[in-house]
């Protein structure tokens, strides 16, 4: 009996780098990765994007596409981030958290930075809470 393949969306305007899909091979099995590279307003409309590097196109409500994988991995400010949670259901939503690295320059040279892989996470709740601060 073979393995089915795990469908992941990946919503980030970066192409998922190879640590990326090695760490959820290792905790998924075989996967499938779907690339939508574009700039969501919110869940609930169509946008413009490019799915897997092709042709900018409308694409349905992210909401809608969500159906259609099992994990969800996005790049995200917190208001999409928790748009995302709210419509997932019982997929995870997950994030790639990464290190920045001072790159090795020229003395004299302005600094550099590479952001290396280090884990993947799954967000659980978004939870905003604020106390006054000033008057």
């Amino acid at each position: 009996m073979s393995k089915s393949i795990v469908s992941v969306l990946w919503f980030s305007r970066h192409p998922m780098t190879q640590d990326q899909e090695t760490a959820l091979e290792s905790k998924l099995g075989s996967i499938e990765v779907t690339q939508i590279d574009g700039t969501m307003p919110n869940v609930h409309s169509s946008f413009m994007a490019k799915i897997n590097g092709g042709e900018e196109i409308e694409v349905p409500p992210f909401k809608e596409q969500i159906k259609n994988y099992d994990v969800v991995a996005i790049v995200a400010p917190i208001n999409l981030q928790q748009q995302v949670l709210s419509v997932a259901g019982d997929k995870p939503v997950i994030m790639a958290k990464s290190n920045r690295v001072r790159k090795e320059v020229p003395e004299g040279q302005p600094e550099e930075f590479q952001f290396i892989f280090d884990h993947w996470y799954k967000l659980v709740k978004i939870e905003v809470t604020t106390e006054e601060f000033a008057r």
